[in-house]
């Protein structure tokens, strides 16, 4: 008798895991894309050269991940213009501004880095943290929360991604949602 109320509770257990679950996804997206994973980004010539090299870093590093995206330097629109503020009174390092159609597909996109974020500015680190996360927010990806990921919410602070866990590059669940978008 015992064993098979046994039987008949795992059966019951099985049969509500398998048609009671749903999908979840360790990732969250804002609803946009690129029409091709072939995507341009450009920044004038009056941006530091540690600007330069940290949008250089976050391109190269989101177009080694083994997917479909790949970055190349171009002025021919549409392209991601990367650009540098120094402005000590803001609350943030980095920031991604974005524009899309109706068809979800971006139209212009903007990457800041802010040099007066001195904390962050003068850590490579968390620079490369910060350049590769809004980098994440250019190909669709949203705040991630305090998970372990290049799209967590913060650079420093409790459970943040460069204090807390050292990321500087894409985790398995930011490369996902990159395939997943540009399959």
């Amino acid at each position: 008798m015992f064993k098979r109320k046994t039987l008949i509770s795992l059966m019951l257990i099985i049969f509500l895991l398998i048609f009671n679950s749903s999908s979840a996804y360790a990732y969250n997206l804002y609803g946009y894309k690129w029409s091709s994973p072939s995507i341009k980004y450009y920044y004038d010539n009056y941006i530091s050269t540690r600007c330069k090299t940290f949008i250089g870093t976050a391109v190269s590093t989101w177009s080694s991940q083994g997917t479909k995206v790949s970055f190349s330097f171009s002025s021919t629109s549409p392209y991601v213009y990367c650009s540098e503020v120094s402005d000590s009174n803001a609350t943030w390092d980095g920031i991604t501004y974005i524009s899309w159609g109706s068809n979800g597909y971006v139209t212009s996109a903007t990457v800041v880095l802010n040099s007066g974020v001195t904390r962050t500015w003068n850590n490579d680190g968390a620079l490369k943290s910060v350049a590769v996360h809004e980098f994440g927010h250019v190909l669709g990806l949203d705040e991630n929360g305090t998970d372990k990921c290049i799209m967590n919410d913060a650079t420093w602070g409790l459970q943040s991604r460069y204090e807390t866990y050292s990321l500087t590059t894409p985790q398995k669940a930011d490369v996902d949602a990159i395939k997943y978008l540009y399959p």
